[in-house]
C-alpha cells in the first residue's frame, strides 16, 4: 500500500471512529470516558489495576481515579486492596456494571447494524466483513515502528 493510501486510510478510520461516538447513547449520566473504562474493566480476564486501565486506554491515572471515584459512588465497580499487595487495589465489576456493558454493547450493535443494513449492499457487506478481518489482524500485529 503506497503512503498516501495509509494516510488517506488512517483518515478514514478515523471518520468512522468520530462517527462511531457520535452514537454513544449517554447511559446513567456518565461521561464516555466513564463507560469506555467500565467496559475495560469488564473485558478483563482479572480485575485490573487502575493504572493497568490508564495504559490500556491512554489516559493519566488521574483521569482513570476520578472516573473509578464516580463508577464506585453508582456502584458500577468495586474498588479492593490486592491480597498480595495491601498498597494497590483492582478493580471489580458489579452485577449493575456487567449489566450496563451489556446494554451499552446492545445499543451500539443494534445501531451499527442498521448503518450496514441501510447503507450497503450484500456484496459490500461482504467486503467490509473481510476488511473488519484484515484490520483485527492488522490490530493484534507485534509490527512496530
Amino acid at each position: 500500500m503506497h503512503r498516501e493510501d495509509v494516510l488517506t486510510f488512517r483518515k478514514q478510520l478515523k471518520s468512522l471512529w468520530y462517527r462511531a461516538r457520535r452514537e454513544e447513547p449517554v447511559f446513567e449520566g456518565l461521561p464516555s470516558s466513564a463507560v469506555q473504562l467500565l467496559v475495560a474493566v469488564a473485558r478483563s480476564a482479572q480485575p485490573p489495576k487502575p493504572s493497568e486501565l490508564a495504559a490500556e486506554l491512554h489516559v493519566t491515572d488521574s483521569n482513570v481515579a476520578a472516573s473509578l471515584r464516580l463508577l464506585e459512588s453508582r456502584h458500577f465497580i468495586n474498588l479492593a486492596r490486592r491480597t498480595e499487595d495491601r498498597r494497590s487495589s483492582s478493580v471489580q465489576i458489579t452485577e449493575q456494571g456487567s449489566a450496563l456493558v451489556e446494554t451499552v454493547g446492545q445499543q451500539y450493535t443494534e445501531w451499527l447494524h442498521s448503518a450496514i443494513n441501510e447503507l450497503f449492499t450484500e456484496e459490500e457487506q461482504q467486503i467490509l466483513s473481510k476488511a473488519g478481518h484484515l484490520m483485527e489482524v492488522l490490530a493484534k500485529s507485534q509490527s512496530s515502528l
